[in-house]
């Protein structure tokens, strides 16, 4: 995109109503094309707790057993779940009646490009978060020795509103490139890929509606289930069998509609601000 380009704004409430009425237009699509990732999902949980039921987190968190099983299960769990991003992602760009479309659950030239994709995109964040964290290690450092000069005269509850006001910060400038780079992927899905510099390029203008999208279509399904599973059996141990069942049983809807609607805002953001198509709401 040249520097001449018109930046485009991508409208923000007219995307949010899309990426929902997707898949509420599809919901046995979104059950059939999760069905892989929900089933090693519960074969997952089912493993951990017949492994580790009983124990406490924060013990676990020190073995390495737990660290190689919790990566491996992880990697697994989330590599299924490719097939299902991308398929979902050609059903908003190309959809149904295009014979190239794919919209089922498969492995080919395109899925292995968004794994790329993906481990490059995390190779990125990873370096960036660096100078981030040691940001806020060394305000935090800077805080409490003033407060050590001070006699005390810096409080505990000032300290922690320092710290959480610069963690906030950080975090914004971390997901502000997240959301910003993130066009690579549906580019991957429908098999012409872009640079990370190019959608940098393409969300120019766009940061705080990436935002607030981001916000209303992914972070309810993200805190919905954490908070009814903590409110059920905790985060200080590792359920029963019976009980991660019942929590993987819980998670399962809010991850659907999560998936499928988060998938489907990044693919309405490529088709507005790269294919420069309109967002086409089903009913008309």
């Amino acid at each position: 995109m040249s520097e001449s380009q018109k930046v485009l704004q991508l409208p923000v409430w007219r995307t949010v109503k899309a990426a929902y009425l997707v898949i509420f237009h599809n919901p046995g699509l979104a059950l059939k094309l999760a069905l892989i990732p929900l089933t090693l999902t519960l074969l997952s949980s089912m493993a951990t707790a017949w492994l580790f039921a009983g124990s406490n987190v924060e013990q676990l968190a020190q073995d390495p057993g737990w660290m190689i099983f919790g990566a491996g299960s992880t990697i697994i769990v989330y590599g299924s779940m490719i097939p299902t991003i991308t398929a979902w992602h050609r059903l908003v760009l190309l959809g149904h009646d295009r014979p190239d479309a794919r919209i089922g659950y498969s492995i080919r030239a395109s899925e292995w490009l968004y794994l790329w994709k993906g481990f490059v995109f995390i190779l990125i964040m990873f370096l960036i978060s660096i100078p981030t964290i040691v940001l806020i290690a060394l305000i935090g450092g800077v805080v409490g020795a003033l407060g050590t000069a001070a006699e005390g005269n810096v409080s505990a509850p000032v300290f922690v509103v320092v710290i959480t006001g610069v963690a906030l910060v950080a975090n914004v400038f971390l997901y502000g490139f997240v959301l910003r780079f993130n066009l690579v992927f549906p580019s991957a899905a429908i098999g012409k890929p872009m640079g990370f510099g190019e959608s940098w390029r393409r969300t120019r203008g766009n940061t705080w509606r990436l935002f607030v999208i981001a916000f209303v279509t992914v972070f309810p399904f993200m805190v919905f289930p954490m908070l009814i599973s903590a409110a059920l059996f905790g985060f200080q141990q590792i359920p029963s069998i019976e009980n991660q069942v019942l929590s993987s049983l819980i998670h399962t809807p809010f991850w659907i509609l999560g998936l499928c609607v988060g998938i489907s805002f990044w693919s309405w953001a490529y088709r507005y601000l790269v294919q420069e198509m309109p967002i086409l709401l089903p009913d008309e």
